[in-house]
């Protein structure tokens, strides 16, 4: 049990409170994109609730990585983080751009060239394992 405390001591906090105010932002624009299309459902929303619980799956799995690989050092923990904040960066223009707020192209841009690097550097991770 310690050694979970250690991992959770050492890892990143403003990447999980990034995740989770993206996860929350993309959650309020997923739900403002429905009532703009007009197409709102209970469906859609619990796929939305089981993502977000499909991304807190997706970081244990890296802390329990950590553990077992990387002596508790976030490193797997950072990485999925990563990858979960620039997805949900990008979900969250998306919803914003099928409502028409503009936004700048520099954004965009940026959002799309961290997701690219990132998984990048994921799949190269998961070659050495």
């Amino acid at each position: 049990m310690n050694h979970i405390m250690n991992v959770y001591e050492q890892m990143p906090q403003t990447l999980i409170l990034s995740l989770v105010g993206m996860s929350v932002l993309d959650y309020i624009a997923g739900l403002l994109r429905a009532l703009y299309d007009r197409k709102g459902n209970s469906k859609t929303h619990y796929k939305g609730l089981i993502k977000k619980l499909g991304i807190i799956i997706g970081v244990l799995l890296g802390a329990i990585t950590d553990m077992a690989v990387s002596d508790g050092a976030p490193i797997f923990t950072s990485m999925i983080i990563l990858l979960f904040v620039s997805g949900e960066g990008l979900s969250i223009i998306e919803n914003l751009a099928v409502m028409g707020v503009p936004l700048p192209q520099q954004l965009k841009d940026r959002l799309i060239q961290v997701q690219e690097s990132e998984k990048e550097i994921f799949y190269k991770i998961v070659k050495l394992i």
